[in-house]
């Protein structure tokens, strides 16, 4: 998933299937339903349903989060992940 000198971005659902991908300062919509935990297998924790684990960081280059928008008002929720690499 690196890109040398680059900012990757991944936008998953709650599951952690890739729905958009960031990089080379493009938005790339993938509908392949592949898992980011396919690219990235650290990070099978963090979208397991059973998972307690809903950050993941390495303090240096990848950062990862599950989070539930809406989850404050009744009327809509929904689960998504942010991930973003940095490359040296």
């Amino acid at each position: 998933m690196s890109n040398s000198g680059a900012l990757v971005a991944v936008n998953t659902d709650g599951k952690g299937v890739i729905q958009l991908f960031y990089s080379g300062g493009r938005f790339v919509p993938r509908h392949d339903g592949a898992p980011i935990a396919d690219l990235l297998p650290v990070l099978s924790d963090v979208f397991s349903s059973d998972g307690d684990e809903y950050r993941y960081s390495d303090g240096y280059r990848l950062y990862a989060t599950r989070l539930r928008l809406g989850e404050d008002t009744a009327q809509s929720q929904a689960e998504v992940g942010i991930v973003v690499q940095v490359s040296d």
